[in-house]
């Protein structure tokens, strides 16, 4: 949540166009410990791009959950909305 909060972030289109996260983490030789996903640092629906620099391991659950209470947060807004803080609850 501290890297979104400082990121330079907009509220964008999830744009999901050519290989997955997941694809071109494991292309540059990394492996993804069970119960993992690829997370993106910055949100693709935040502005963040689909590319290796982006990634981290994140708990399949946690990533999962982010994502959703994310959107839940933003998609009522117009394209273009600039964020300045992210929060997250707790479940």
């Amino acid at each position: 949540m501290k890297m979104l909060t400082e990121a330079v972030t907009v509220v964008s289109r999830a744009v999901r166009q050519g290989k997955s996260a997941r694809k071109i983490f494991k292309k540059a030789g990394f492996l993804i410990p069970f119960g993992n996903d690829i997370d993106h640092i910055i949100d693709l629906q935040l502005g963040g791009a689909n590319v290796l620099s982006n990634f981290a391991l994140l708990d399949s659950s946690v990533n999962r959950s982010l994502g959703a209470q994310i959107w839940n947060q933003i998609k009522n807004l117009p394209i273009g909305t600039a964020i300045n803080k992210v929060t997250i609850g707790e479940r």
